[in-house]
């Protein structure tokens, strides 16, 4: 169990009747949709993406896909872990499999949970 005073957030939403989900891209959206939805959690979403930028530590591959991913679940574990915290115009999809299977493991950090992403493509069997 997390305690309130510990500066480490849970890796994944865990709910008693649900289990643990995370918030990732949706695989048929569009690059151009999924970068929209990127700018505005970087942005108006106020998500550190310091670390999907060049040279950062989640920046490989640097794909739309993974970094919107990345911003999209550090958006929804930081802003009430509901469907509508991973929405982003409907490019993000909430998933039970745990995104360290195609992406190296979530890593609650005090900023924000990070990922290293690991692959070029997302699963399609999200």
């Amino acid at each position: 169990m997390i305690r309130p005073e510990s500066p480490i957030r849970p890796e994944g939403n865990t709910t008693f009747l649900d289990g643990t989900t995370w918030c990732v891209a949706r695989p048929s959206a569009s690059q151009a949709e999924l970068q929209r939805a990127l700018d505005w959690a970087c942005g108006i979403g106020r998500v550190d993406c310091s670390v999907i930028e060049k040279h950062g530590d989640c920046y490989e591959p640097d794909t739309i896909w993974s970094h919107a991913s990345f911003a999209f679940n550090a958006y929804y574990q930081t802003n009430g872990n509901n469907r509508i915290a991973c929405y982003f115009g409907g490019t993000a999809t909430l998933t039970k499999i745990n995104p360290s299977k195609f992406l190296a493991p979530f890593r609650a950090t005090e900023r924000a949970p990070m990922m290293y992403p690991n692959r070029k493509s997302p699963p399609q069997d999200l």
